[in-house]
């Protein structure tokens, strides 16, 4: 109906746009704590508008929404599987980012969609796309002398493990994997440092280092727990279990 009113449709689509992208960011501490379920529901709820909003801010480039948006947007789309949709749409904001003249505020938010490019190709077995993206992420965050934003899938050295570990390369999925630890405990990073934990267990335990694996299952959980992030605490429960499984210690 707005459309066929004859009026300014931009203006209207911007406010849409930054209601939504602020909608989001209010989020952004909470869908990673115990209130994780209650935010994904919230956000179900308005799938359509932040659908909206998110394609406005990629086709006009709007770096600060796309920033506002780019950390609660990746967390709901994992909790819901929705990959190939996620992988989609950040490898639009990727390109249209990618076009803009390089601001530092331009290419912080690259960096940023960059990282989940790579997390969102993972799991749809697109190795090559994902390290790609995760090592491009890694220079602009390296050139620009900034740090991912404290949040959980922000940081692309956990992914990058990830990688090396189903590659075979255990020791450079360790040795990413205790750069990302030394990075996130120097920060006080809880949600990033539980990844970096994850992934030494699994690179660990691939190398049959079972103390070193419980070891980094443990801190894992724990800082899991910390954070209150009960989604990224069964992913590290699901790490305890193999390396308890491989060591013989079934009742636990």
């Amino acid at each position: 109906r707005l459309e066929t009113q004859g009026e300014d449709v931009t203006q209207t689509h911007q406010a849409h746009c930054a209601y939504y992208a602020e909608f989001l960011y209010q989020r952004t501490a909470t869908i990673e704590s115990g209130d994780q379920h209650e935010v994904e529901l919230e956000i179900e709820a308005e799938l359509e508008n932040v659908r909206a909003a998110w394609q406005w801010s990629i086709t006009h480039a709007l770096v600060a929404e796309i920033q506002k948006m780019t950390q609660t947007f990746t967390a709901f789309c994992y909790y819901q599987s929705r990959y190939l949709e996620a992988a989609s749409t950040f490898a639009q904001a990727r390109a249209r980012l990618a076009a803009q003249p390089p601001t530092k505020q331009t290419e912080l938010a690259l960096a940023n969609v960059l990282a989940r490019v790579g997390w969102f190709n993972i799991p749809l077995g697109h190795f090559e796309a994902a390290q790609a993206a995760l090592t491009q992420s890694r220079t602009l965050f390296t050139r620009l002398d900034a740090a991912p934003i404290p949040h959980s899938g922000a940081d692309p050295l956990p992914p990058l493990a990830i990688l090396a570990t189903i590659r075979g390369d255990f020791d450079e999925a360790i040795r990413l994997g205790q750069t990302a630890q030394q990075i996130h405990e120097a920060r006080d990073d809880p949600q990033n440092l539980a990844f970096a934990h994850y992934v030494l267990t699994s690179a660990t335990l691939a190398q049959g280092d079972y103390k070193a694996a419980q070891r980094h299952a443990r801190q894992a959980c724990e800082v899991a727990k910390q954070a209150g992030n009960q989604w990224f605490l069964a992913f590290c429960l699901n790490e305890w279990g193999n390396v308890a499984r491989a060591v013989g210690d079934y009742a636990e």
